[in-house]
């Protein structure tokens, strides 16, 4: 998932939209640092609490994280622009396309290792290599259909595409082992709706700067209000 899409817009499109991707693929997985620092923490807390039989707690807790993930990853979507004239030169800028699916994918990557989480608890991992050989396939599969018909930039929504579908097949596996009740899976679903919503419609945000400015300070400002919140389940 994060290498078959270089390979073969290098060998559909060109040598330089592989290095505008890959420069675009970076900085959108950059927010992915953030989740491996949360996770790090989280994960002995939730086998923890599951050991306690405390599913309540996984439940409510796992959902926030995911919600401040969720602003972290729409706010990285929003900045692209400026973070890409920061980090590349202008010939780079068209990459900024990319960055809210890569963005969006980051956030499935985050909801599917809870998923995991729960499936590594119970031992039951053998589903997780045959939900990444399935998603890994259909990858391939969707390069080669749309990396032709609408360039590099259709590799990151194939990416976000891969990873929804990894997330899907983690939790039917998590439901199927009668494990489901340790996730709040509609609120999971909603946060997911919420955030490929968003990574469609910033897109269209970028030729209105006013409007995208206007979107970050609304954001930030509801973050400073629940700012107490925020710390709070951060530090717990």
């Amino acid at each position: 998932l994060s290498s078959s899409d270089r390979v073969m817009i290098t060998k559909i499109v060109s040598k330089t939209g592989t290095a505008i991707y890959s420069v675009s693929y970076t900085v959108g997985m950059v927010i992915n640092i953030l989740w491996q620092s949360i996770e790090a923490s989280m994960a002995p807390w939730i086998y923890e609490k599951l050991n306690s039989n405390d599913k309540e707690s996984v439940r409510k807790r796992t959902f926030q994280i995911l919600s401040i993930f969720m602003v972290a990853c729409v706010l990285s979507c929003l900045f692209a622009p400026e973070i890409i004239w920061v980090l590349a030169p202008e010939e780079y800028y068209s990459g900024i396309y990319v960055i809210p699916s890569i963005a969006a994918s980051s956030f499935f990557i985050a909801a599917y290792s809870i998923y995991m989480r729960i499936e590594l608890y119970h031992k039951k991992t053998m589903f997780a290599m045959i939900a990444t050989t399935m998603a890994a396939t259909l990858n391939l599969v969707l390069n080669l259909i749309f990396i032709r018909k609408y360039g590099f930039v259709a590799a990151g929504y194939t990416t976000l595409v891969c990873y929804a579908l990894l997330t899907l097949l983690h939790y039917l596996n998590v439901k199927k082992q009668g494990f489901e009740d340790c996730i709040d899976n509609r609120r999971v679903l909603l946060l997911s709706i919420i955030v490929i919503l968003c990574s469609l419609g910033i897109n269209g945000l970028y030729a209105f700067p006013t409007v995208r400015y206007v979107a970050i300070i609304l954001i930030l400002m509801g973050c400073f209000v629940k700012r107490r919140t925020i710390l709070q389940v951060i530090k717990k």
